[in-house]
């Protein structure tokens, strides 16, 4: 096996993840990320209480941090909104950023299905001017046609660059980590991805209480974690969510800037003949928008989520949960990132940070996900854990 050389720097990995829910796949990436860099920490820049589908998170942000440090994580720091809640890219650069503030990460690890070489290429590819063009045109030839905008692209793409358009999750954000680890000291560690373990899974057997088949899918240091924790679903927050879209403003909601024109107007719309949140996305979906960017962009609307707040980047790090050696990592950490780590820290921070406001106005929402739902302000109560 090939070690990674240790840089006079002490070696650290950063995960960009969302462990929702944690599953064995996980575990395994895990472990081939130690076998890569033997005795350095480990740590996951985690989503918040909301994900990159637009979906409030299965179960809430501190025992999803709890479940991945009894799974061998060293440190979990919060990736809060938007970028939690943002497309690929922004989800990858918040990521990033969140990991070149803390300052002390040599690598940033993740899995990939298609291979180093492959993934190379293909940022290459999509930070070449040739491919702006591409997507431009691709853009013209959907308007107006049956077929969608990213089928056609991918089309167009195999057929201008040779090389196939990549389509698994995992290849797509691998991708992004490149493009956005350019002119970061910070270097990337390919993690080959070849597993089937699958988080929807993990999730289906959850919300449907088959603790029989969750116990295979998740690992044992979290199943009796995951048997007792509440879920949580923004289709819970039903009457909530309809509510502040029937009173949408729609000239205030354009004027965010993080939507397309029109977009609004449409969502407040079927908000109106909605019964339930799950009824409202499938009232929206149409061949220029995919139902996760519906979603997310719901979700951008009911918190206020502005175009100048997903273009911006972190400005503090929210610890949610760390080992022994993870609170050693801490301590290395320089005083001008902001370090919270205590939640109600959160709030006076949130007096001059928008990205912190918004943290704190997402969690309260989050605890009308659950039923029965949270207590108020449960999210500057909680504690972090730390093993």
């Amino acid at each position: 096996m090939e070690l990674i050389n240790i840089s006079p720097t002490p070696a650290a990995a950063a995960v960009i993840a969302e462990f929702n829910l944690f599953h064995n796949g996980h575990k395994i990436l895990l472990r081939k990320i130690k076998e890569k860099l033997p005795g350095a920490p480990v740590a996951a820049i985690m989503s918040g209480s909301y994900v990159q589908r637009g979906e409030a998170a299965v179960i809430d942000k501190y025992l999803r941090a709890k479940a991945a440090v009894l799974c061998g994580y060293d440190l979990v720091i919060e990736l809060p909104p938007p970028w939690s809640i943002s497309s690929a890219s922004d989800f990858a650069r918040g990521g990033i950023d969140m990991a070149a503030l803390a300052g002390v990460f040599t690598h940033l690890a993740f899995g990939c299905r298609g291979g180093s070489e492959y993934i190379r290429r293909t940022a290459e590819i999509m930070t070449n001017e040739r491919f702006f063009t591409l997507s431009e045109e691709c853009a013209g030839l959907a308007d107006g046609s049956s077929e969608p905008y990213m089928e056609v692209l991918s089309r167009r793409y195999e057929e201008v660059f040779e090389e196939q358009f990549p389509r698994s999750p995992n290849d797509i954000l691998a991708v992004e980590y490149l493009k956005h680890l350019r002119g970061k000291d910070i270097k990337p560690l390919f993690i080959s991805r070849e597993t089937q373990d699958s988080a929807t899974e993990s999730r289906r057997l959850f919300f449907a209480r088959d603790f029989e088949g969750l116990k295979c899918a998740v690992p044992a240091e979290v199943f009796e974690l995951y048997k007792t924790a509440k879920p949580m679903s923004l289709n819970i927050a039903s009457a909530a969510i309809l509510y502040n879209l029937r009173r949408l403003d729609i000239d205030s909601a354009e004027a965010l800037g993080a939507l397309p024109h029109g977009l609004p107007s449409r969502i407040k719309k079927a908000a109106r003949i909605s019964g339930d949140y799950n009824e409202l996305i499938a009232r929206l979906p149409t061949k220029t928008y995919s139902a996760a960017r519906l979603r997310r962009a719901v979700l951008y609307l009911l918190f206020g989520i502005k175009g100048e707040h997903i273009s911006s980047s972190p400005g503090y790090i929210n610890i949610l949960a760390a080992s022994e050696k993870g609170r050693e990592l801490i301590a290395r950490i320089p005083k001008e990132a902001k370090v919270i780590s205590r939640p109600a820290e959160l709030k006076k921070i949130a007096q001059t940070s928008e990205t912190a406001a918004l943290t704190a106005l997402s969690d309260e929402f989050s605890a009308l996900c659950a039923a029965p739902a949270y207590e108020a302000g449960w999210a500057l109560k909680a504690r972090p854990y730390f093993g």
